[in-house]
């Protein structure tokens, strides 16, 4: 049986992001609550530089009985 942890992402409204404008480290995740986008840091580029996430949904794949488990 697989054993889920809960991970917490860095997270604010675009406005927030864009004032305080943060260095996110290398692989560090911030989400806009306002906008559901993701960016992931890289350790230099500023908030406002960085590039959203882009994931196309046809290759995401979620096995049933993983998110059974989740579920219930």
């Amino acid at each position: 049986m697989a054993v889920y942890k809960l991970i917490k992402l860095k997270r604010d409204y675009t406005a927030n992001w864009t004032l305080l404008n943060p260095i996110l480290s290398l692989g560090e995740p911030g989400y806009e609550r306002d906008t559901g986008k993701l960016k992931i840091g890289d350790g230099v580029t500023p908030w406002v530089d960085l590039d959203y996430i882009k994931v196309d949904m046809d290759d995401v794949v979620i096995d049933p009985d993983d998110l059974a488990d989740v579920l219930n």
